[in-house]
């Protein structure tokens, strides 16, 4: 059963999207979503959780958040952008519910509490003049994400090039990696993907995954999941998870007339209370096969570059060019080889994925 606060967000949009056109003129353009925003938290396995203080245990108490966001545009294309937050306070001084109202026009920000009382001002640059118009053609295609996915990728190839990345663009299906040291981007055309993890010395700091779809030649979100790296007082790794959910999402022309609607059918209950999970260190993916342990007696790994999803062909070649033993039809990321049957020496091993071929060298003692 569908939880009561989609419907009352549902009136709430359409309020929203009526208050403009009502009380005053009609503006050029207006996008509006509703979102469900959930926190999960998770911390490294061998962590004993009764012995976690009750301040730490503070930092798992996230409720969900239920948010409506509306991005108006005026007739010089000047666009206002409005955050509802729903959520009550729930105690005194709940200062992550604290606000209930978001306004930014021009670069300037203000805050509101539930009482729409002004809580901050905040300007990007107080001593500059900010202008924030957009052109004629942005406002109309403002709300739709087809210019990122349905332009060439290999303008944003050179652009990552550009910026000193190393930069691999693959066909059918038709995915972007980037990468450098800090930073690994993955661009799938093909399923709307858009996916950037931060690394520091190798370890991992921070990621976001944002999820489109595309309703009736539209292609707007679906849903983000970003996993945001903290400490407990004791030093002890936290992850906070945080899945972002549109379950509304809606287009209003300058007449008016309705561009686009769509409403999520998914179901978003889940239990309520303190829920902590053990998590799965995440590290640097490699874009080469890796195998490993290398020499190997009996078994040995391969683990194939991070973007390869569909079926690999796997050749194990001798020194001399002849194929030895043939793998067909895997789908994973990760494969265990019998090696017991081959003889002492050195081998090629040749991983083949949709017309892209990796290999290694793999040595039996």
């Amino acid at each position: 059963m569908k939880t009561n606060i989609l419907k009352d967000v549902s009136t709430i949009v359409i309020l929203m999207l009526l208050t403009p056109i009502i009380f005053a003129q009609t503006p050029k353009r207006v996008v509006s979503y509703s979102t469900l925003v959930q926190y999960y938290f998770s911390v490294p396995q061998q962590t004993d959780l009764s012995t976690v203080s009750e301040y730490d245990l503070t930092k798992f108490s996230s409720q969900d958040q239920f948010i409506s966001t509306e991005i108006s545009f005026a007739r010089d294309n000047t666009p206002t952008i409005t955050t509802l937050y729903h959520n009550s306070p729930r105690y005194f001084n709940d200062y992550e519910n604290e606000v209930h109202k978001s306004v930014t026009y021009r670069g300037e920000t203000v805050l509101y509490d539930h009482q729409l009382n002004e809580i901050s001002r905040n300007r990007i640059d107080p001593n500059q003049e900010l202008e924030y118009q957009f052109s004629d053609e942005m406002v109309d295609k403002y709300g739709q994400f087809e210019l990122g996915f349905r332009s060439d990728p290999n303008l944003l190839a050179d652009y990552f090039f550009r910026e000193g990345m190393d930069v691999r663009l693959f066909t059918s299906p038709t995915k972007l990696v980037a990468f450098n040291e800090e930073v690994e981007i993955l661009v799938d055309y093909d399923n709307y993907i858009y996916e950037t993890r931060y690394f520091d010395h190798d370890q991992f700091v921070y990621s976001n995954t944002r999820y489109f779809h595309e309703i009736r030649g539209f292609i707007i979100p679906l849903s983000d999941i970003s996993i945001i790296v903290d400490k407990l007082t004791e030093q002890i790794p936290m992850w906070k998870t945080e899945i972002k959910n549109y379950v509304e999402y809606s287009i209003v022309g300058e007449g008016g007339e309705p561009i686009l609607f769509y409403q999520s059918e998914e179901e978003y209950d889940r239990p309520k209370g303190l829920q902590v999970q053990y998590f799965e260190p995440i590290e640097k993916r490699s874009l080469e096969l890796s195998i490993f342990p290398n020499p190997a007696e009996q078994i040995t790994n391969l683990r194939f570059p991070f973007y390869w999803d569909q079926e690999i062909k796997i050749e194990i070649i001798n020194l001399i060019g002849s194929t030895i033993k043939t793998y067909d039809h895997i789908i994973a990321n990760q494969y265990k080889l019998d090696v017991s049957d081959l003889k002492s020496g050195t081998y090629i091993v040749r991983c083949t994925h949709v017309g892209e071929t990796v290999s290694g060298k793999l040595i039996i003692p």
